[in-house]
């Protein structure tokens, strides 16, 4: 089973002056309300070690979204400039903190995080797959009751077409 918040794998983008924006999406796959969600995530180099700010000397960047966020809502977040430091490659979240609306509270680990693409636990994925099976079955009732509708003028006219000989027929004798 997976986590009551479903994530994508960050995106990582530097800007002239070696600031990292991250831009990554979540789902919330509980049953109830969000009221805030914080992601904390770490930066790192193409080797796999830990990088810091060139400004601030931190790694560890916490990012706020306000909610409330409703049972199967999807989001976009953007979090620009989280570091300066010209050899990130890639960020990793390392925990997520979850505020619902009832007052509740819950910490995801990192390594705990159900990805939004896992196709055994994911509740998104699956709600995704439901939703492209259930257009695809539209698509083919529609092209069935279509080619229904071709055969059955197709055979409106060939019985026209029958009418018309018969009438020639009877005309000429």
């Amino acid at each position: 089973m997976g986590s009551s918040l479903e994530f994508s794998k960050p995106t990582v983008t530097k800007n002239f002056a070696d600031g990292i924006t991250l831009s990554h999406a979540y789902f919330n796959a509980s049953d109830k309300a969000m009221k805030y969600i914080t992601f904390t995530f770490v930066p790192y180099n193409r080797v796999g070690d830990v990088v810091y700010c060139t400004i601030s000397q931190e790694a560890e960047k916490r990012c706020k979204v306000t909610g409330p966020i409703s049972p199967g809502t999807t989001g976009f977040p953007e979090w620009e400039t989280l570091w300066y430091n010209p050899t990130v490659y890639e960020a990793v979240l390392d925990s997520v903190e979850i505020i619902y609306m009832d007052g509740t509270e819950e910490f995801i680990d990192g390594k705990d995080v159900t990805y939004m693409h896992d196709e055994e636990n994911s509740v998104y994925y699956k709600q995704m797959m439901k939703e492209k099976a259930e257009e695809l079955e539209k698509r083919a009732i529609a092209q069935e009751k279509a080619a229904q509708e071709a055969a059955d003028a197709a055979k409106a006219a060939a019985e026209k077409a029958q009418k018309a000989a018969e009438a020639a027929k009877d005309a000429a004798a």
